[in-house]
């Protein structure tokens, strides 16, 4: 298979209330000392963890528009407005 055969797993952590509650940056330092040696984790949220809504519906204006990326391989100009 080369190379790529022994590619380990990361480690999962699943958090608990209280970690998604305290603040994320201490969470973060105190992951980083533990699991730094293996480049990536898989942190798995409690299914109970309804996470609070922070944006104000009313105030966002989200303009969509339509990509041709058919259009894109044969070098047409893509107009942005």
């Amino acid at each position: 298979m080369g190379k790529y055969e022994k590619i380990p797993f990361i480690p999962e952590i699943k958090l608990s209330i209280k970690d998604m509650n305290d603040d994320p940056l201490i969470l973060i330092m105190k992951l980083q000392v533990k699991y730094s040696n293996f480049g990536a984790v898989k942190l798995i949220t409690p299914p109970e963890w309804n996470p609070p809504i922070c944006l104000k519906s009313s105030k966002i204006d989200i303009t969509t528009r339509i990509q041709k990326l058919h259009e894109l391989k044969i070098g047409r100009v893509l107009l942005f407005l």
